[in-house]
């Protein structure tokens, strides 16, 4: 976790007795850029161009970022879920709250597109508007309700939720805890294979595991292939499932969370 929990001195914000909203985005953005640098073109934000969608998000957006060292991809984050949404007095702290939903939403691909930064925005307003909408976390599953990219064939039609192994996941925010949770773009054939494993979390993390073995990785990449359709598939995820199965049992955990 990196600890970004203390509000920036800046007198321009005019930070008094109680929580500024500008300080909070100022302290989250430059939490993003510790992490994946600045953001491109010019380190600006992509603004939603949804009336709807400014007006009950005020100040979010979408950071873009360039490949950088070890992290592969264009890298693109939410800013503005964890906006707490009444002021924090300074004095305040409570390091198991999380700030305002507790989560932003990261995804990555090869290369710097228009369609990924609609993929996060539609995220978003299924939290913010959808009356039945639940928190997405590590290792859910969820459909796209088509292709990832309208108008195209492409076969990635689900998200998995994971937690990314290039980047650090957890910021403490001023007003709270932020677990930056990574989508990965996945075929129906390969999220029917993890929820084949049953209801839990377990299916998932295997199928986390069998996009390493495939060099998949984090990256979302719409020309890519179903897995599932590769010969030898199914020896990969047995012999991956079985691992899996040992670590739980050895550490008393069945994969059902």
């Amino acid at each position: 976790m990196i600890d970004f929990s203390k509000l920036p001195k800046k007198p321009f914000l005019a930070i008094k007795s109680e929580f500024a909203y500008e300080a909070h985005m100022l302290t989250r953005e430059n939490a993003f850029n510790e992490i994946f640098g600045l953001s491109y073109p010019d380190n600006k934000i992509i603004i939603p161009s949804d009336g709807n969608l400014l007006l009950n998000w005020s100040g979010g957006g979408i950071f873009q970022y360039e490949p950088k060292e070890s992290r592969a991809g264009w890298h693109y984050v939410t800013h503005g879920l964890s906006q707490p949404d009444k002021p924090i007095l300074k004095t305040e702290k409570n390091e198991d709250a999380c700030s305002g939903l507790g989560i932003e939403f990261v995804i990555s691909t090869p290369d710097l597109n228009n369609w990924a930064p609609n993929v996060l925005l539609n995220l978003v307003k299924y939290l913010l508007f959808q009356k039945t909408s639940k928190i997405i976390y590590p290792y859910h599953r969820l459909p796209c309700n088509g292709p990832i990219v309208t108008d195209t064939d492409t076969q990635i039609t689900h998200l998995l939720a994971v937690p990314s192994p290039e980047y650090e996941n957890e910021i403490q925010l001023p007003a709270g805890f932020c677990e930056l949770v990574h989508m990965v773009g996945i075929t129906e054939n390969e999220f029917n294979q993890a929820v084949s494993w049953g209801s839990g979390t377990g299916g998932s993390i295997i199928l986390f595991d069998v996009l390493q073995k495939y060099n998949v990785g984090n990256l979302t990449d719409p020309t890519r292939n179903c897995l599932t359709k590769i010969d030898g598939f199914q020896d990969v995820w047995d012999e991956t499932q079985t691992k899996r199965e040992t670590q739980w049992k050895e550490n008393g955990w069945n994969g059902e969370k």
